[in-house]
């Protein structure tokens, strides 16, 4: 039989692991002086301590070591903890990529101007979402498509510009309005569920088109040129509400980040 120290020291295993070994019940002493309370094991744990050693050496968790009985139970242990390590490291590898991705789209030059704008008319379909879901682009796609069809039937020619603009809708829900710029208002419009027919008035807007290439944007992050818009308006003392804040698609599949200064009275 051998000592604790002596056990310790021939399995490279420390005195304070064997103690913890003990209480969880992974590795019990092979007996104990019932008066010194002393620790004694056997040479036949030699093979279950180090097998154990070499498991804790490759990350297994502690709660996975009681059922390592034997060699063969080792090795799947094992097995099924590299596969674990396999894809926390694909996750990490994941995190890692969105994380440049997020750095270098925030890193991107954006010039905020002020413009003046005329009135434009427009339809728009009124998307009720939560918070925390995102619409995926062919939804949004979708959604235009059938918003132009529809604004052709009420005989309101759409302009070819896009917007989307994120509001708040109530109840913790966001709402998301899909517009697209007509030539006129649609007579029917307002009569269809779910549709809205508005003008933006004449006004004085801050823009800025995004710079950055739209492929290293990351789904589900806040636009770089939305956030340039805000900063702006925090500099001149103004409200950051999401609720003015429109993204307009530009023809070449750009991006611009708009939101009124002031609305410009027609005399």
């Amino acid at each position: 039989m051998f000592t604790i120290g002596e056990f310790a020291q021939l399995t490279e295993i420390t005195v304070k692991a064997l103690h913890h070994y003990d209480d969880v019940g992974v590795l019990r002493p092979a007996e104990i002086d019932p008066k010194s309370r002393y620790r004694r094991y056997s040479a036949a744990q030699l093979r279950p301590a180090l097998r154990l050693r070499a498991l804790r050496d490759a990350d297994v968790p502690l709660t996975s070591l009681a059922g390592v009985v034997d060699d063969r139970s080792a090795i799947a242990v094992l097995e099924g903890h590299r596969i674990e390590l396999v894809a926390a490291r694909a996750a990490q590898d994941r995190a890692y990529d969105r994380a440049i991705a997020i750095v270098e789209a925030l890193a991107a030059e954006s010039h905020v101007q002020v413009r003046d704008a005329p009135a434009q008319p427009y339809v728009g379909t009124v998307l009720r979402i939560d918070e925390a879901d995102l619409l995926e682009d062919d939804e949004a796609n979708d959604e235009f498509t059938a918003l132009y069809s529809r604004a052709i039937e009420w005989g309101a020619a759409p302009t070819g510009t896009f917007w989307t603009t994120l509001r708040s809708g109530g109840d913790d829900t966001v709402e998301m309005v899909l517009c697209i710029a007509t030539a006129e208002h649609p007579a029917d419009a307002t009569e269809a569920m779910g549709i809205e027919a508005g003008e933006l008035p004449d006004r004085s807007e801050l823009v800025t088109a995004w710079l950055g290439d739209q492929s290293g944007l990351v789904e589900g992050v806040l636009h770089p040129a939305v956030v340039a818009i805000f900063e702006e308006l925090e500099e001149r003392g103004l409200d950051t509400t999401m609720n003015n804040i429109r993204q307009i698609v530009l023809p070449d599949g750009g991006v611009e980040v708009v939101t009124t200064l002031h609305t410009t009275v027609v005399d």
